[in-house]
């Protein structure tokens, strides 16, 4: 115990001793740091989907300080015999591991896979990371994207879902199914021509004058070989163990390998726009690629599915029994289980929804859905 209180009061004099020579604004948070690099990553990471400044600005409702510690693990034993906690990522979909104690005024976390430490101070509403500089740069982005921003948003009434989001000669799109169903594939075979990308994988959805409205989320997209096959516009970024096969060589979709881009590679590479506000929506989509599918089906999808789709594709971990680890700002669960069933009813009774299976050829895709959307308009 008195090297426990000996190691805490060290880390204590380590940050208030820190001198900082750099700060950003990321709305509404300040950071400050004294690595060049973080800088940049953030810029690369964040916009243009939320702004970046540096400069004088209206007062930060949160403040976060960054430090790099080579020698991080030496903290781990102020955490012997503390609480452990499970949180959730809606980045990555998976679960991570943290070790929580209270200290004095502030509330420590300890990452248990990467050592890092994150503090609260509530009283001065300020966040302490201390990093090791291998993961400076994304579990700083990490905290605030994931713990920070996207609670800012469901604070404000929207709510995530395993979504892509696009629009299309003027219709916005949502696009929904389980993993591997063909989410990404479909998302990529319209971004052609008059179309915007919102998001692949990570979108937000809120209701703003009894209209859906969706904002993607700086979230890279990973994009499987045979989904690169049917684009020209991605032939560069087919690995090179993979080049020489048939366009429509069904083993391609059994590779697991899958490449990275991010959104604003993947705009250009399709040459659209880049949609990274408040977007109208009026469709959604679930689509399945079947190898034997002959041409393209598309079936209208009833209320009741429709709305048991919905919850099913939620990405709020305070949904899901797992709230966000970090303290400030938290929300309470009844009011995230109301706002969740607000945006899911208004989605049910304002989007129009189908059931879209294919073989995986994208022009086929592209021409029904078009005809589609003409038909749909035709009707207003």
């Amino acid at each position: 115990m008195v090297k426990q209180d000996s190691l805490f009061m060290e880390m204590k004099n380590l940050i208030m001793n820190q001198h900082y020579t750099r700060f950003l604004h990321v709305e509404n948070i300040t950071i400050y740091f004294n690595t060049p690099e973080l800088e940049i990553y953030l810029k690369n990471a964040l916009e243009p989907y939320y702004a970046i400044q540096k400069g004088e600005t209206n007062p930060a409702k949160i403040q976060m300080k960054c430090i790099s510690v080579h020698d991080i693990d030496k903290y781990a034993e102020i955490f012997q015999g503390s609480e452990e906690i499970i949180h959730s990522s809606p980045s990555f979909h998976e679960r991570y591991y943290k070790q929580m104690v209270k200290l004095d005024h502030w509330i420590l976390y300890r990452s248990k896979e990467t050592g890092s430490i994150t503090i609260e101070d509530l009283d001065h509403r300020t966040i302490y990371l201390l990093l090791h500089p291998e993961f400076y740069l994304k579990e700083t982005k990490s905290v605030l994207r994931d713990q920070i921003i996207y609670v800012a948003h469901q604070r404000d009434g929207a709510v995530p879902f395993h979504s892509a989001a696009l629009v299309r000669n003027h219709h916005g799109i949502l696009i929904m199914g389980d993993k591997g169903n063909g989410k990404t594939s479909t998302n990529l075979a319209l971004l052609h021509r008059q179309a915007a990308f919102v998001s692949n994988d990570l979108t937000f959805v809120k209701c703003v004058d009894d209209q859906i409205m969706a904002k993607g989320a700086p979230e890279s997209i990973r994009i499987g070989i045979g989904t690169l096959y049917q684009h020209e516009q991605l032939y560069d970024r087919i690995p090179k163990n993979y080049i020489g096969y048939e366009k429509d060589n069904p083993r391609l979709y059994d590779i697991a390998e899958k490449i990275e881009l991010e959104w604003v590679e993947l705009a250009d590479c399709f040459q659209v726009a880049l949609e990274t506000g408040w977007t109208r929506m009026k469709y959604i989509l679930f689509p399945v690629i079947q190898k034997e599918t002959s041409g393209v089906t598309v079936n209208k999808i009833d209320e009741s599915e429709l709305h048991e789709q919905l919850m099913k594709n939620i990405l709020s971990p305070y949904y899901n029994g797992m709230e966000p680890w970090l303290v400030m700002d938290r929300l309470d669960k009844e009011t995230v289980e109301n706002t969740v069933n607000l945006v899911v009813r208004h989605m049910v009774s304002k989007l129009k929804a189908y059931r879209v299976a294919y073989n995986g050829n994208v022009d086929d895709l592209r021409k029904r859905i078009d005809c589609l959307l003409e038909e749909e308009a035709a009707r207003f």
